[in-house]
């Protein structure tokens, strides 16, 4: 079994092409969803944080 990726037998995708302004997109975070994880992370490590802060 030839498992070589640069065999051009082997069909499967090697690339994807999308335009430069969808990755932009995909890459970024709204605000909001990073202060429902912040507060989620907050509310489970409240503890530790209080023990911190002595």
């Amino acid at each position: 079994m030839n498992t070589n990726t640069d065999n051009p037998k082997n069909n499967a995708p090697r690339y994807l092409l999308v335009e430069f302004r969808q990755v932009e997109q995909a890459q970024t975070t709204s605000d909001e969803d990073v202060l429902v994880v912040s507060s989620r992370l907050i509310s489970q490590n409240r503890s530790a944080y209080q023990e911190l802060a002595k």
